[in-house]
């Protein structure tokens, strides 16, 4: 059975956090802008500093990093990526025509690199196979939830910024919910979010989406939810999730 989404929206936002790194403002408000039609969460940083400053604060799955920095360079944020992050895929994009340069930046740890000037389309092609690469290879994790009044659902395609929970209960887009993640039986995370889009099934709206918006076997709404609040402990389950 196929599902499609409430009053036509589009849903199909990709959950990984994407950071943008770039010290040309025109191309790096551009990327920002084309991107964050595909993914729910993107961040711009113009400086190597900045850059990891924002790495220090939230998990990026995705960086999009021009090597050519003033100050900090992108060769030492990468390193500090692998340092501290290392499954974070990160794409290099460069103006050098030097042609070692993609190997040298394999090597170093990088998915791929891209000469600028480059073709957004074609960039964002190259990642999302990445992405998908890396999805086939990780098994997929599920978790009962509550919120709201003692509502329960089930959790899938965790994210540090975001949820998707299929459950018995609509909620409108906008409602704020306090959730408790049961992890297993011996551990819970309390959370804070906000729902932000809601699906319901094909018997009531059209036309289908894909698999990756399909609501399980009785349940009636699919809620997707952006995270306010989150403790630490989760950031270390989606860590773990993803490796």
């Amino acid at each position: 059975m196929f599902y499609a989404p409430l009053k036509g929206k589009k849903l199909k936002l990709r959950p990984e956090n994407v950071l943008l790194v770039d010290d040309n403002e025109l191309l790096l408000s551009g990327m920002k802008r084309f991107f964050e039609k595909d993914f729910v969460y993107v961040k711009a940083s113009i400086t190597g500093e900045e850059a990891i400053v924002n790495m220090q604060k939230h998990l990026y799955h995705v960086v999009i990093l021009d090597i050519h920095l003033p100050g900090v360079n992108g060769w030492s944020v990468l390193e500090h990526i692998k340092q501290n992050s290392p499954n974070t895929m990160v794409f290099i994009i460069s103006s050098d025509e030097d042609a070692g340069l993609r190997q040298d930046a394999i090597q170093r740890g990088a998915c791929e690199c891209m000469g600028k000037p480059f073709n957004l389309d074609e960039l964002k092609e190259v990642l999302f196979n990445t992405i998908s690469g890396k999805r086939q290879q990780r098994v997929q994790k599920t978790f009962p939830v509550r919120f709201g009044n003692d509502f329960k659902g089930l959790v899938y395609n965790l994210s540090s910024t975001g949820m998707f929970i299929h459950t018995d209960i609509f909620c409108e887009s906008g409602t704020a919910l306090n959730i408790i993640l049961d992890v297993n039986k011996e551990e819970t995370i309390q959370l804070t979010g906000q729902v932000v889009r809601t699906v319901e099934s094909a018997l009531k709206t059209a036309p289908p989406v894909s698999d990756e918006w399909k609501i399980r076997g009785g349940m009636n709404y699919g809620l997707g939810i952006k995270i306010l609040e989150q403790p630490q402990v989760y950031s270390s389950l989606i860590s773990s999730i993803l490796a």
